[in-house]
């Protein structure tokens, strides 16, 4: 880094372990004479990542934000009259963009919990009453169908596919992978939300 006339700020420095293990002990790092913090999440590029990089923080805080969001769209929809659907769903694109921040990188590991993806599912069921013009009795599940979207850990698994297929320099058909998500759909709802 010195060679390109780079300088590295130590006393802003921190780490994150990864590993699978319960218990570890966390090592003393030290840069330039100063000591790096170990921390139990770090956010790099808008992602935290966690030590057992199962991203739970990020999901919690990306779904956090998401219901902020979806909640300041609410108060400009009206339920009776306002906006077609189609215009609703357009605006509450700006939800699903912050659930899905950077879901090629995360939505492989996330989505072996199912803790992980009722916290994607809730967050995105706020969003999905007001396109579908629910009251918030109706469940999220009926209100994801009535506003035909699909799940946001499903979306996440169809844009990591995708990625994945633009790595091997295979051009991805969208319909194909689309209708893959779709159809694993059905099978694999078990949602406790």
């Amino acid at each position: 880094m010195s060679s390109n006339d780079l300088q590295l700020a130590p006393e802003k420095s921190e780490c994150v372990v990864l590993t699978n293990k319960h218990a570890y002990r966390a090592p003393n790092l030290s840069l330039q004479g100063f000591q790096v913090s170990v921390r139990n999440a770090i956010r790099y590029l808008g992602v935290r990542i966690d030590t057992r990089l199962t991203f739970v923080d990020h999901i919690g805080s990306a779904a956090a934000g998401a219901k902020k969001a979806a909640a300041a769209l609410r108060r400009l929809i009206t339920n009776v009259g306002g906006p077609s659907q189609a215009k609703r769903s357009l605006l509450m694109s700006v939800v699903r963009g912050r659930l899905l921040y950077g879901a090629t990188v995360w939505s492989e590991s996330a989505s072996r919990t199912q803790k992980n993806k009722n916290t994607l599912f809730q967050a995105q069921g706020c969003a999905t009453l007001k396109v579908a013009r629910c009251y918030r009795t109706v469940s999220n599940m009926a209100s994801l169908v009535l506003a035909r979207m699909t799940p946001a850990f499903l979306q996440a698994e169809g844009r990591r596919k995708f990625t994945a297929a633009k790595a091997t320099r295979v051009v991805p058909n969208k319909r194909e992978l689309t209708a893959e998500t779709i159809s694993s759909w059905p099978g694999g709802l078990r949602l406790d939300a």
